[in-house]
């Protein structure tokens, strides 16, 4: 069985109950981590805690920047 390791930005939109524009506001502030795959934005599913979302510095295990 493999288990997804990324959501895409719509994914990560409806898993936290916001909308995808914010999703692409909390990439852009370096609140989440994600990269792209041509013109497609993949987010590590690790970054979407509460803490990296709401807290001043973010804490991650080490992902490449989006």
């Amino acid at each position: 069985m493999i288990i997804e390791k990324y959501f895409s930005r719509k994914e990560a939109a409806i898993f936290l109950k916001i909308s995808v524009k914010t999703i692409d506001r909390l990439l852009r502030a370096g609140r989440i981590r994600g990269f792209k795959i041509g013109s497609r934005v993949l987010i590590y599913i690790e970054s979407l805690t509460e803490e990296n979302i709401n807290s001043f510095k973010p804490k991650f295990n080490s992902f490449k920047s989006y």
